[in-house]
This record gives C-alpha cells, sequence and structure tokens, in this order.
C-alpha cells in the first residue's frame, strides 16, 4: 500500500472537513453518519477514522476551523470606534451582515452551530464553548456602547447593559431568520436596511 505525502493527507483532511460541514448543515446532525460523510468525501469509513478519531473530535475541528466575523469586524472597526462609536458599531453590525450573505462556508458554520440548538446532544461537547463565544459577541456590542457614552454619544444615564441585550437579540435575530428561510429574506438586499432601523431604535431610546 503506498503512503500518502502529508500534502495529499491534508488535502484529503480539507475535504472532509468541507463535506461535513456542507453535509451536517444542510442535513442536521441527527440525520448524518460519519459513513455518509466518507462516502461523499470519496474516502473509506477507516480513512475518516485515521483523521478524526470520533464524531466528536470532528465538530470541534469544524467549529474552530470557521474564522468568527464577530470576532473579526470588531477588530476592523475599533479604530474607527475612537472617531465615532455608533457609527463604527453601525459599520462593525453591517459587515457581519456582509459576511453572513456572502460567504457559504460561515452560513453553514451558523446553520450547524447556532440554529436551533437547545436539546442537541451532539454539541453538548461543545456547550461551554459555543456560550463563552456567544457572551464575548455580546461583549463586542457593549464595548462599543461604553465607548459611545464615554465619549457622549450616549447619555450617561443609559443602560449600557440593556441597550447590548436588546443589539445582541436583534442581530442574532436577523440572522437566524435570513437563514432560515433565504428565499424569503434576503439579508444581502434588506439587512443593512435592518441594521439601519435597529441603529436609529437604539439612538432614539438612548436619547430619551
Amino acid at each position: 500500500m503506498v503512503r500518502k505525502t502529508k500534502a495529499e493527507a491534508e488535502q484529503t483532511r480539507q475535504q472532509l472537513l468541507e463535506v461535513s460541514m456542507r453535509i451536517f448543515s444542510e442535513k442536521g446532525l441527527a440525520n448524518t453518519s460519519l459513513k455518509e460523510i466518507a462516502a461523499e468525501a470519496g474516502v473509506t469509513h477507516g480513512a475518516l477514522y485515521w483523521h478524526f478519531k470520533n464524531r466528536d473530535e470532528l465538530l470541534r475541528q469544524l467549529y474552530f476551523q470557521v474564522e468568527s466575523p464577530f470576532e473579526a469586524q470588531y477588530i476592523e472597526q475599533q479604530q474607527a470606534a475612537r472617531q465615532n462609536a455608533l457609527d463604527a458599531l453601525t459599520l462593525y453590525l453591517k459587515g457581519i451582515v456582509s459576511v453572513m450573505a456572502s460567504e457559504p462556508l460561515q452560513q453553514q458554520g451558523y446553520r450547524l452551530f447556532r440554529l436551533q440548538t437547545a436539546n442537541r446532544p451532539e454539541l453538548l461537547l461543545l456547550e461551554e464553548q459555543l456560550s463563552a463565544d456567544a457572551e464575548e459577541w455580546r461583549g463586542y456590542i457593549r464595548s462599543f456602547l461604553k465607548v459611545a457614552q464615554k465619549k457622549k454619544e450616549l447619555k450617561k444615564k443609559a443602560n449600557i447593559d440593556h441597550l447590548a441585550d436588546n443589539l445582541y437579540i436583534a442581530i442574532f435575530g436577523l440572522l437566524d431568520q435570513a437563514l432560515l428561510a433565504p428565499d424569503r429574506f434576503n439579508l444581502a438586499k434588506t439587512g443593512p436596511a435592518l441594521v439601519d432601523m435597529m441603529m436609529l431604535g437604539l439612538r432614539a431610546q438612548a436619547a430619551k
């Protein structure tokens, strides 16, 4: 038997990750077997287990291979926040919408790990990580709002935690609906306008 080179082995591993992400996100975890993934990727069942010792490891690798747009967009807008924090927050949210609307891998990852995750035992080992990351993303929104309050773009008495919670719920609700019903809701076309509405409501509430 001819052994694969490191490059060939890595290519096979990446192929398995791509195929499993697509099938898991389309059919769901409960309806997808590792044997099905191996067959779709054109490798043996044993070859899949050579790269990933079990289903949990495969899911963990899938989760960490998708770079979160929430962190990347936050880093990108930090400089802008020094000029106008609420404008930077608007660009941050629109940046997330743009990435989620245009990148299939991000959509697949969101469907797999964020949509309807309650009572899914397959994700139990990732539950702590999923919760920690979600709280970190809420923290990014809160960070913009704290800067805005410091720069007097928001009133001193504005409840930053309450505003952050509301905006967090709104942006995730937007993404949920767009990915649950893409035929009815075009995220690329209507997402930015909805972000503007969300921010208009935020500014109005904070001005009271």
